[in-house]
């Protein structure tokens, strides 16, 4: 069991003006002292590290060897030594990709240019304070300490609720899938400033013209949309075209509106970035070319209480199979952060890197990242056939009623919920499909 010593906490303070140092880390500490109960670091065995030279921050990362549990906030000035920043932040992220890591600027004065922020966001950059004033510092670590934390690696628990998989199916599906990936995509601070719509907390962009949802639903008093994806194909997806743009209607906001009929210039996100385009598409060439591929994208799961559970595996299982048999694509591809990447390898199906794309930025989440590949006619079997063969299982219960499940084989409850008349043979197939995930 994960204990509050083993969850650590680092705040790194970097700055060679002696004075400003024992300042700004005379507010930290106050702010620890004085935590409310809901601080998202009470749980959680803080350090707070005062440095005024740039190499004493890598014996830090260096020190720290669980980068599982361990996370990183660096604050900095504009500049130090004439070097900017977002220079020396860039060169950290590309350093430590593996670290869960993210930062503070200290301005000189307020930016409030977009353009600015957005240059500073693609620089690695998550917030820019102006001041050394305490609100504007307690604002920005709770955002960023929240985010650190939902990215962490969850202990591993029990759920007792079911769990069916399917494609969104209804508009109200949908505008919960869009509210679930705001409400991640927020906390995680992947959504840019200028997309955020106000009125409504939805997250859309134009590759969901594109793209087919998938749901995992946690089935107890009620259904709840616990985990998501959605498979980008190289082609308009007309069912759900016409139902984001009834909510759309429905809502009449500007900005996901725009967000949404944005112009698509890149058949997948993952070729937006042009340090990648190339190799990419060479890849996808021993595989027939972008007609035959899908790139998964939005993997979620949407709240803490379904973390631990494996069920981020169980959704990876559904989606490859959706994609290989249903949508009959030989290769899929994803957008991967570094530290994320043996996960996903090791648990979720991906056989590896696509070659010369590991550690670049990537626009989507403004992050160092990789591109990751799945083979669909030889999934990544760690331990041997454990992929292909749930994958095999899933498509079987899918194509006779349309959803599968994930409930630890309580399925009896399901048989009832859905009023359904199995078979013996299909009965013995859900009977038997609580994913052993090792």
């Amino acid at each position: 069991m994960t204990t509050k010593q083993d969850r650590v906490f680092n705040i790194i303070i970097l700055n060679p003006d002696p004075y400003e140092l024992k300042k700004i880390k005379s507010i930290y500490l106050d702010i620890l002292r004085n935590q409310t109960p809901t601080s998202p670091l009470k749980e959680y065995s803080v350090k707070v590290h005062g440095l005024k030279e740039l190499n004493e921050i890598d014996v830090i990362l260096k020190k720290e060897t669980n980068s599982e549990t361990a996370n990183f906030l660096i604050h900095l000035p504009e500049s130090i030594n004439g070097l900017k920043g977002w220079t020396i932040i860039d060169l950290i992220r590309r350093r430590h990709p593996e670290r869960n890591l993210e930062t503070i600027l200290h301005a000189k004065k307020e930016i409030t240019d977009e353009e600015d922020l957005a240059y500073l966001r693609n620089h690695g950059i998550n917030k820019v304070i102006f001041s050394a004033d305490k609100s504007q510092i307690i604002t920005a670590l709770e955002a960023l300490a929240e985010s650190l934390i939902y990215r962490s690696k969850p202990e591993k628990k029990r759920s007792n609720a079911h769990f069916i998989f399917k494609p969104i199916e209804t508009e109200a599906e949908l505008e919960a899938y869009y509210s679930k990936r705001f409400d991640v995509w927020k906390k995680l601070m992947y959504v840019a400033p200028k997309q955020l719509s106000i009125r409504n907390p939805l997250e859309i962009d134009e590759y969901d013209k594109k793209s087919i949802p998938l749901g995992g639903f946690a089935v107890e008093e009620k259904e709840e949309l616990a985990a998501l994806v959605r498979i980008i194909t190289p082609h308009y997806q007309e069912k759900y075209i016409k139902m984001t743009r009834n909510i759309l209607e429905r809502l009449k906001d500007d900005i996901l509106t725009a967000n949404f009929e944005r112009e698509i210039k890149s058949c997948f996100p993952t070729l937006k970035d042009e340090s990648k385009t190339y190799f990419v598409n060479s890849f996808l060439e021993e595989y027939g070319g972008l007609e035959n591929a899908v790139e998964f994208s939005r993997m979620i799961v949407t709240d803490t209480r379904f973390k631990g559970i494996s069920l981020s595996t169980a959704m990876a299982q559904f989606h490859n199979m959706y994609a290989k048999f249903v949508l009959q694509a030989t290769v899929g591809i994803a957008g991967c952060l570094t530290a994320h990447v043996d996960f996903n390898i090791n648990k979720n199906g991906f056989k590896g890197l696509i070659p010369e794309t590991d550690k670049i930025y990537h626009s989507g989440v403004e992050k160092v990242a990789s591109a990751i590949y799945v083979d669909f006619a030889n999934i990544q079997n760690k331990p041997p056939s454990f992929h292909r063969d749930a994958i095999t299982r899933m498509y079987n219960m899918f194509r006779t009623i349309g959803w599968t499940c994930f409930c630890d084989k309580k399925c009896s409850y399901l048989h009832e919920r859905q009023g359904l008349d199995l078979n013996d043979e299909l009965t013995q197939i859900i009977q038997c499909c609580g994913w052993d995930t090792r």
